[in-house]
């Protein structure tokens, strides 16, 4: 048999919609084994996964020099045994203002380097 344009056209149709039912089928199987799996006992209903927070090398090097300076002042104030830098942490810290990790949106406003079409005096 000679196949036409329209034939083999039509004939595509038929398989892609045999396919999407089989696929749709498919995931509705995969997403009721989810459900079984790990969704609520009562209601069915998968829970919402908070995304794994990574830290960014920058942040983790601040962190670091931030430890390794607490360590340095500790042990220049003669904390040298763990058990007086735990006990000098749950004290709280010395005199010094609490400053955020920096995660967080910032408090202070930044500040313009004077550069720029929107510093230019009117």
């Amino acid at each position: 048999p000679k196949l036409g344009f329209n034939d083999w056209g039509a004939q595509e149709v038929v398989t892609m919609a045999k396919f999407n039912v089989v696929q749709k089928r498919r995931r509705a199987q995969i997403s009721d084994r989810k459900r079984a799996l790990h969704g609520d006992p009562k209601t069915k209903k998968l829970k919402k996964q908070t995304q794994p927070q990574s830290l960014s090398g920058k942040r983790k090097r601040k962190l670091l020099k931030k430890w390794r300076r607490e360590q340095k002042q500790a042990i220049e104030k003669g904390l040298v045994t763990m058990q007086d830098v735990e006990m000098a942490a749950a004290e709280g810290p010395s005199s010094e203002p609490k400053k955020s990790d920096g995660l967080g949106p910032s408090s202070e406003p930044k500040k313009s380097d004077g550069l720029g079409p929107s510093s230019e005096p009117k």
